[in-house]
């Protein structure tokens, strides 16, 4: 039997989430827990780096950062719910978050915006 590694815990990403919001000043716009998510004028925030990648030079804790310094400019506000993290290598969008953001979130008009960080 085979284990599959888990690339961040949700423990770890939730630490990372808070950490960034915190740095930017932003703990009521990014990360916010308890949004009743069946309104449909929050915002997403979307993140990747490969499992190669975090074990090299992790810089999700930048990357979150970003996307929280980029709340309070664009008026938004991020549920916990839709900070996306994906950490699997892919050359095209087959990746578990951004298809949960593209077919559930965008298509289904269910977020008014996305934040994606250009680091």
């Amino acid at each position: 039997m085979t284990q599959t590694i888990e690339a961040m815990s949700k423990e770890r990403l939730d630490r990372y989430v808070v950490e960034a919001a915190k740095a930017a000043g932003c703990e009521q716009g990014f990360g916010v827990r308890g949004c009743d998510l069946n309104l449909k004028h929050w915002w997403a925030a979307y993140t990747r780096q490969s499992t190669r990648e975090q074990a090299e030079n992790d810089r999700l804790g930048e990357y979150l950062l970003s996307c929280a310094k980029l709340t309070r400019p664009n008026g938004a506000i991020i549920p916990r719910e839709y900070v996306i993290y994906d950490a699997e290598s892919s050359e095209d969008l087959n990746r578990p978050g951004i298809t949960r953001l593209c077919k559930e979130l965008i298509a289904g008009r269910r977020i008014a915006g996305v934040i994606i960080p250009y680091c």
